[in-house]
């Protein structure tokens, strides 16, 4: 996973978007376990499109698309899932 969080902060400086980590990896780095596969991650809804065309050139499919987020996952590694979430919150 560490390939995700690399790539999440190229399209944070490349694109001037601001990403936050949520969910399982969230809570892992504050020293709990939780088990999971999937890379959560937060961004404004404004930002969305940008965030999806990087997560397209680095080799990611969206594969599945609700109000509030997308799933993306990779073409070569199929356990490489990333959840993006969208909030209509401004600055995050």
């Amino acid at each position: 996973m560490r390939e995700v969080f690399d790539l999440l902060l190229r399209i944070q400086k490349r694109r001037d978007v601001s990403l936050l980590l949520i969910g399982g990896w969230a809570v892992q780095a504050h020293g709990f376990t939780r088990a999971t596969l999937d890379v959560d991650c937060l961004s404004a809804v404004e930002d969305e499109a940008k965030i999806a065309e990087e997560l397209e050139k680095a080799g990611f499919v969206c594969f599945d698309e609700k109000p509030s987020f997308r799933r993306f996952q990779h073409k070569i590694d199929p356990l490489m899932i990333l959840r993006c979430h969208a909030c209509q919150c401004g600055d995050i």
